[in-house]
């Protein structure tokens, strides 16, 4: 059976183009009739031009690509480390040598102490035998790149940050992230038959800041005006105030939203709404005077969550990192019709502070994360009891917004 005549006929070999077709002018910005569907900013890498230099007796170590005037050399993801040992006085070495160790150690009162190391890699720049008429370069260059992850107890881990807290509530207990770079000459000590060798070394602390960017921008428009074209751009978390047992009080619901994307650089402001709702009588109860004291009864913060884990043992500390600034919208309920539903919104910003400089991550047995907390506290006198609810949020080292070079 012959197939209809309006189906169309597959050709067995594809058809004929001619090369001579030179392609499609290409512009990154769309023309007229075209449209972006999505767009993710880059940030030009601007590499620096600035040296940092350690010296110590005849030993000197060169690291290039720094900012002029830092205290500790500074590398990303992967970077490379890049400089020189120089040698003012060479004579008699036989081995000059630059090692990278990374070191994690952790301890609690609680728990016990444990070092895990992240890193350790040696590099020979120079070696020769004592024999060897040869004498050892003034200047000897490196380049080697920093590892992606370390493994311990068979299991994988990024490279953690350089990072050092302490738990005030608990003393005893820190938590340190360090990496240094040691510089070593060895020389053989005159005379030579007593086979003496003199080390030389000098160790440069060096700050390992991965950068992160979210992958998407928040939506900086107000929740009431957004939540139904755009609901997908907010997260949601549902608390229930609930009454004390001896009061007769329906309970009243707390909507927490934050956007959605719940990733934010260290310098973003982070905007949230509150959203109280539930019968008028029981707004009314839960703000039995009309004051501005409600204000000061709900709170939106910013905290970070340490955990120490050493054989199935835990100890942890939150640590406040930001505080939020909110604002009534709009005011207080009246007086009026008890029994019909009401709510009452907030709406406000955070922002951690400026001295966090690392983000959130998990190496071995230690667990570092960032959530925002809302928390409720009525008054002595309201029925109702304490209420909080909270947001896991990733903290990056950079805005997703693309901010261009100085010139």
């Amino acid at each position: 059976m012959s197939p209809p005549s309006d189906v169309p006929r597959i050709s067995a070999s594809p058809p004929n183009y001619s090369t001579n077709t030179p392609p499609p002018h290409y512009c990154i910005d769309p023309t007229d009739g075209e449209r972006s569907i999505e767009h993710t900013p880059h940030r030009a890498g601007r590499i620096s031009d600035g040296s940092f230099i350690r010296n110590r007796g005849s030993l000197t170590v060169l690291l290039t690509q720094q900012e002029d005037g830092i205290s500790s050399p500074v590398y990303g993801r992967m970077a490379n480390i890049t400089g020189a040992i120089l040698l003012s006085s060479s004579e008699d070495i036989f081995e000059v040598k630059i090692q990278l160790e990374g070191r994690l150690h952790f301890m609690s009162s609680e728990c016990g102490s444990r070092t895990v190391t992240t890193v350790s890699e040696t590099y020979i720049l120079w070696n020769c035998s004592r024999t060897e008429i040869e004498s050892c370069p003034s200047s000897l260059p490196f380049s080697f790149c920093l590892p992606l992850a370390f493994e311990d107890g068979g299991s994988s881990y990024p490279l953690p940050p350089t990072f050092q807290t302490a738990f005030t509530a608990i003393p005893g207990s820190v938590v340190t992230s360090i990496y240094t770079l040691i510089a070593s000459t060895t020389a053989v000590r005159r005379p030579i038959m007593l086979g003496f060798e003199k080390v030389s070394s000098m160790r440069v602390p060096i700050t390992y800041y991965p950068r992160t960017r979210p992958e998407r921008p928040p939506l900086y428009v107000p929740l009431l005006s957004s939540i139904k074209s755009c609901p997908e751009e907010w997260y949601q978390v549902m608390v229930t105030v609930k009454a004390k047992g001896n009061y007769n009080v329906l309970p009243i619901q707390c909507n927490f939203f934050v956007p959605s994307v719940q990733a934010f650089s260290f310098s973003d402001v982070i905007p949230f709404h509150i959203q109280l709702s539930g019968p008028l009588f029981s707004l009314l109860m839960l703000f039995p005077q009309r004051s501005t004291e409600y204000e000061t009864s709900i709170s939106v913060t910013m905290h970070r969550q340490v955990v120490v884990k050493i054989q199935g043992r835990k100890s942890w500390q939150n640590q406040q990192i930001g505080v939020g600034a909110m604002r009534p919208i709009p005011p207080p309920p009246s007086h009026c019709d008890h029994d019909e539903e009401k709510s009452i919104d907030w709406g406000g910003e955070v922002k951690c502070k400026p001295t966090v400089k690392v983000g959130g991550f998990t190496a071995s047995g230690v667990s570092v994360k960032d959530y925002i907390l809302f928390s409720l506290e009525p008054p002595s006198n309201s029925p109702f009891l304490p209420a909080r609810g909270h947001v896991p949020i990733l903290l990056t080292t950079d805005s997703w917004i693309d901010v261009p070079n100085e010139t």
